[in-house]
């Protein structure tokens, strides 16, 4: 018997022009809080979040429960939390920056202080920002003023 991956997806505005965003966060609480922010902050993108770095590769390749596009399209930016396990993070990371479709992704590190460490790391893996945990208003918001293009076109659009 296999269990069903922890999912959880925005679907009221899946279908709409604004991009995707992937939350890979273990803490359901800490997803929540985030969107909260980011919905403030003016960012009401469709999201969907997992739980674990597997289901975060099974929904980045389109496998397995999100072989639908069309419910679980490519997302433009990835909230990926390092904490639970920093070795397969990194793992993920470069995965998402050796393949052609999810290359485009902008990653947000989404960490504790002693989680970030290893800076340079995520940054040559492809990360853009980070988003220090516990979250706040004030560096949401910031990351929304300094990537405005993010929120609004797809990885397709910006590689043209």
């Amino acid at each position: 018997m296999t269990s069903e991956p922890l999912v959880e997806v925005n679907t009221a505005s899946v279908q709409n022009s604004l991009q995707h965003l992937l939350i890979v966060e273990p803490d359901p609480e800490q997803a929540g809080i985030l969107l909260n922010l980011l919905r403030r902050a003016g960012v009401d993108n469709p999201s969907c979040r997992v739980a674990t770095f597997l289901e975060a590769m099974n929904y980045l390749k389109g496998e397995g429960s999100f072989g639908s596009r069309n419910l679980y399209p490519l997302p433009s930016v990835i909230f990926l939390n390092l904490e639970p396990s920093g070795y397969l993070g990194f793992k993920l990371m470069e995965w998402i920056h050796t393949q052609p479709e999810t290359s485009e992704c902008v990653l947000v590190i989404c960490s504790e202080l002693s989680g970030v460490l290893d800076l340079s790391k995520c940054y040559r893996l492809g990360a853009k920002t980070f988003l220090l945990k516990p979250f706040n208003l004030a560096e949401v918001k910031n990351m929304v003023q300094h990537f405005p293009a993010f929120w609004k076109s797809t990885p397709e659009k910006r590689r043209a």
